[in-house]
């Protein structure tokens, strides 16, 4: 009787030690970001963030991103305006090398040219002024507005600008 229990006792502790196997998967998605700093002289800087796309609205005051008034001088038949500005573009978490800009005329006007690096935005519509622009840096662009002399009213208007991950 005693070989049976040590027999049993045995068999009870080999149960007891079980192991355990299996697989642990962990499967995570980084988000994308951009963030997009415009700046133009004399005018507000705007700052707007988005995943792998960001789209602002910078106000326009008589033809440019500048509050100061155009002078058009008695005699002159056509005028032209010329704004520069800069667009930088961080990004983080995106395997792209560059970006798409686009911008577009809030209000589509017929009368004046409005120019984003000769590529027209004043007509409606959205239009692309640049496939391949470099993130981190600064990239100049400049806002030209003309017209007739006698046309300069109803130049204050918005430009919506896009930025598109490549």
């Amino acid at each position: 009787m005693r070989a049976t229990l040590v027999f049993l006792f045995a068999a009870a502790l080999a149960f007891g030690q079980r192991t355990a196997s299996g697989r642990l998967r962990v499967n995570a998605e980084i988000e994308g970001s951009i963030s997009v700093v415009f700046t133009a002289p004399q005018a507000q800087t705007v700052q707007t963030n988005g995943t792998t796309s960001a789209t602002f609205t910078v106000p326009t005051m008589g033809g440019s991103f500048s509050r100061n008034a155009t002078p058009v001088m008695a005699g002159d038949g056509s005028f032209l305006i010329s704004s520069p500005f800069e667009i930088q573009v961080v990004k983080a978490n995106l395997p792209s090398a560059s970006y798409t800009l686009r911008s577009w005329l809030n209000r589509p006007d017929p009368v004046h040219s409005w120019l984003i690096d000769s590529v027209e935005i004043g007509k409606g519509g959205m239009q692309v002024i640049s496939m391949h622009e470099f993130y981190g840096s600064p990239n100049p662009h400049t806002l030209k507005v003309s017209g007739a002399a006698t046309s300069l009213e109803n130049l204050t208007n918005a430009i919506t600008f896009q930025v598109v991950a490549n």
